[in-house]
């Protein structure tokens, strides 16, 4: 397993962990609060951009993306990042 694999794994558990959490503090069950990612609906979006932000990922997660995909020298920003990460979104570079 290399080092992306295994970030991606450790993503996930997390993900469907807070996913637990948020469903017993509203009460809701784990199906609704899991993002698409871990709840096996995922859907992929390649955005040929040269930096990835925070409207990008707005605009992915409005379309029911779990996953962008990005150039392999594409710069994402930290907000772009951490907006993916609370919305369950995975962002991939081409390898």
């Amino acid at each position: 397993m290399n080092n992306e694999e295994l970030v991606k794994l450790i993503f996930e558990l997390v993900m469907k962990e807070i996913a637990k959490l948020e469903a017993e503090q509203s009460g809701g069950t784990q199906a609704a609060a899991c993002p698409a990612s871990c709840a096996g609906g995922a859907t992929s979006m390649e955005m040929n951009k040269k930096v990835l932000s925070e409207s990008d990922v707005k605009l992915a997660h409005r379309n029911g993306a779990s996953e962008i995909i990005v150039s392999r020298k594409a710069i994402v920003t930290c907000l772009a990042a951490e907006y993916a990460i609370r919305r369950g979104i995975t962002i991939t570079r081409k390898t």
